[in-house]
């Protein structure tokens, strides 16, 4: 592992500060740690809505043991339904459980094989870790009863509603499986049915809002990094994630070796010779003679971008304890999740000083060959 100094980084940037590493814990360990399991929220959305509803409708929509077969590299690279299963995992499904959009986005995997990709923006990372596919394949298994429920019972009729797994509470009818509310012109879908649950998530585990694993997740999560690194050091490996490369290339017309090399050559070949047909010849002639600027209607100015307005995180509101810098300043590099993620959720949390370690701290290595 390569550990990461969150503390040192702030005194780096604060030299002056007088602020000590345990009162350091003490402000942003409540931050972080809601932070993280917010992003796991938002990780578990999008793999839902860009990854299992993406699945071919023609096939029969995978099982754990399917998602295993992937992690392991068991899969016989000259089956079809064995390939249509992995190419979806590497293009549709596992892009989406890193949590940013260009980490394994298209310019990445689509020149480069699952075991080959790296960080665009760190290249002495891996784009996607072992651990990154381990959390993945767990991702799956805690929440494919709920997505099944949600693809067969919800979405025709409230796709444009959002929905929020929870308990019931005394208020709440007790003969329906969700109740759906307006708040803030929000349309919000509050699911009580024990089919929206995880199957190792609960809404009141975990030291954070939004719920955290339980023991046999933790378990499970460390299982399947095995796995994982069994399928990296299999034979069948580099086979198969070239095969699927290669498939995955076919589908949308990939033929150069980088991204930057396709769109050059895009570029020239999208650059036509000039029209000289008597009708385009007679419109700009008419319309020079009427005082139009041609150039100008043909290509509009474009506007400048709207400045985003800057978030500003206090800690502590109400008391009488000096504001501290938000996180995005104090450290520009933790981009959440990235490869801090996967570890980071599924650690215990004893105290708050171990979890502030086990969260900030820590930051996964990339796989040693």
């Amino acid at each position: 592992m390569v550990t990461e100094m969150c503390y040192d980084a702030y005194i780096a940037k604060y030299a002056k500060t007088n602020l000590s590493e345990k009162h350091f814990v003490y402000y942003y360990f409540s931050f972080v740690m809601n932070e993280l399991n917010k992003h796991r929220m938002y990780v578990s959305g999008q793999t839902y809505l860009k990854g299992y509803k993406h699945w071919p409708k023609t096939l029969t929509r995978p099982t754990i043991k399917d998602l295993e077969s992937c992690l392991k590299r068991t899969l016989d690279a000259k089956n079809d339904n064995a390939m249509a299963l992995f190419n979806w995992y590497m293009d549709k499904y596992l892009p989406h459980t890193t949590g940013s959009a260009i980490m394994f986005g298209q310019s990445v995997r689509h020149y480069n094989t699952i075991s080959d990709a790296v960080d665009p923006d760190d290249p002495s990372c891996k784009a996607i870790t072992v651990e990154t596919e381990a959390f993945a394949v767990l991702n799956f298994e805690n929440n494919l009863s709920k997505w099944k429920y949600y693809d067969e019972t919800l979405d025709d009729e409230y796709n444009d509603f959002q929905y929020v797994p929870c308990n019931r509470k005394k208020d709440d009818p007790v003969d329906v499986e969700f109740v759906a509310v307006e708040k803030n012109e929000k349309k919000i879908l509050r699911i009580f049915s024990p089919k929206a649950k995880g199957k190792y998530t609960k809404s009141d585990c975990g030291q954070a809002r939004y719920g955290g694993w339980s023991r046999e997740g933790m378990v499970r999560y460390n299982k399947l990094v095995d796995l994982a690194l069994q399928g990296r050091r299999h034979p069948n490996c580099a086979p198969l994630e070239r095969a699927s490369l290669q498939a995955v290339r076919l589908k949308y017309g990939k033929t150069a070796n980088t991204a930057e090399e396709e769109r050059l050559g895009k570029r020239k070949r999208n650059v036509s010779a000039p029209v000289d047909d008597g009708f385009t010849t007679l419109r700009y002639n008419r319309e020079q003679a009427r005082g139009v600027n041609t150039v100008a209607t043909l290509q509009p100015p474009r506007l400048p971008p709207l400045p985003q307005p800057r978030r500003s995180i206090a800690t502590n509101p109400g008391s009488n304890v000096a504001r501290l810098p938000p996180m995005n300043e104090l450290f520009p590099r933790l981009k959440i999740p990235r490869h801090w993620v996967e570890m980071a959720l599924l650690l215990p949390v004893l105290d708050s000083n171990r979890a502030i370690t086990a969260i900030v701290l820590v930051k996964a290595s990339p796989l040693s060959s």
